[in-house]
């Protein structure tokens, strides 16, 4: 209370956010070798269960500049959401499984370190990152629009500012958490 203006509540509204997680995998020592950069997947028709949460994992990628023995996998869209209701037991069994299957390799060891983010089922932050939707494309400067301050009185007649920041509202680089 009170309601945000009309413009600030209609981008609100109208900007997409969708969910991605990383998912960071560091092994004892590390399995490939020198100058790898990561693994890109892609499913066959062999591979038949759309609807599966690992089919949603982009690929693996080397953590950098984490330590070189550490992978980061992404997962994005429904199969984030989805994998965000298995412990991390299940998740790291499920990721083993795809790295040996595209690896063509059953020596490669379980990790020692696991941890995934869970940003659609944290509390405070419902998803992880912005984009322009079609209703934002109708909106002219909708990021300027939310970048304003609004102010209000109070009952007391103290100034209230609200004031949104973050990667939604930046011109150049939302959907970016940097």
């Amino acid at each position: 209370q009170p309601p945000l203006p009309k413009k600030h509540s209609n981008v609100i509204e109208n900007i997409g956010f969708g969910t991605i997680n990383k998912i960071f995998i560091r092994f004892e020592q590390r399995w490939w070798d020198d100058g790898w950069k990561g693994l890109q997947l892609l499913w066959n028709e062999d591979h038949n269960d759309d609807s599966h949460w690992t089919k949603f994992i982009s690929g693996f990628d080397v953590a950098y500049p984490a330590p070189d023995n550490t992978l980061v996998a992404w997962i994005g869209g429904k199969g984030a959401v989805e994998m965000e209701n298995f412990d991390n037991q299940v998740v790291s069994s499920e990721l083993m499984k795809i790295i040996r299957k595209f690896m063509n390799r059953e020596d490669i060891p379980d990790p020692t370190h696991f941890y995934c983010s869970r940003w659609h089922s944290n509390e405070f932050v419902g998803g992880a990152y912005s984009f322009t939707s079609r209703q934002t494309d109708h909106i002219d400067d909708w990021e300027k629009i939310l970048s304003q301050p609004i102010t209000f009185e109070s009952s007391n007649n103290d100034r209230n500012v609200i004031l949104f920041a973050g990667e939604a509202i930046h011109p150049q680089y939302f959907s970016t958490v940097h």
